[in-house]
């Protein structure tokens, strides 16, 4: 269907028309002078494929659940949760056995740390902080007990057990069973016995 648009004097510009995208449009123009029309000229044009909208930003990171893994006398192994989003880096933060705040920074594509250098059998408060385009996130926390020490030796094993004495051999019975024109079968039943060399 045609459609058409009047220019006043002195535009060089048309108006933006509402045509569809990805279409081929065939443009005339015509000039009006004194009554007449004059013209057309024509050309023909391709309308822009259809404008993306603009993308969502990303999301904003949040920190779910920290959970203490594996613990040893020396160490706590932490794993925690990303449900979404991604951070920078992270931060874990506890307090020694003398109550001196400590960290350890993680990068952000990490989802665990082991936390060493720690004293056995002692109990700590984990917290973990995201860290996202500047703004720290947090915490989660969570409370991990090292393992005991190990202060008790393991008394080895004695190598050589002591044996007890080996039981002497002793006869039992004495029978004939069988006897021959020129020899008796006999025979002698051990009760018991144990062979020595």
């Amino acid at each position: 269907m045609p459609v058409s648009s009047v220019v006043g004097p002195g535009t060089y510009l048309t108006p933006k028309l509402a045509l569809w995208f990805l279409r081929k449009y065939k443009m005339h123009l015509y000039g009006l002078h004194g009554g007449q029309r004059m013209g057309p000229v024509s050309t023909v044009g391709v309308t822009a494929p259809e404008e993306e909208p603009p993308a969502s930003p990303p999301l904003k990171p949040y920190l779910g659940d920290l959970t203490v893994t594996d613990a040893t006398p020396d160490s706590l192994s932490l794993s925690w949760t990303v449900p979404e989003g991604q951070f920078d880096h992270f931060l874990v933060q506890y307090k020694n056995g003398n109550g001196q705040p400590k960290a350890v920074r993680v990068p952000g594509h990490q989802d665990g740390v082991t936390v060493s250098g720690l004293e056995p059998d002692h109990k700590y408060k984990m917290n973990l902080y995201g860290f996202h385009e500047g703004q720290r996130l947090g915490p989660v926390s969570t409370i991990g007990l090292t393992a005991p020490g190990k202060d008790l030796e393991m008394t080895p094993a004695p190598t050589d057990l002591p044996t007890e004495p080996p039981i002497k051999p002793r006869l039992g019975e004495l029978a004939v069973t069988d006897a021959s024109p020129d020899s008796p079968a006999l025979f002698c039943l051990h009760l018991e016995a144990t062979m020595l060399d």
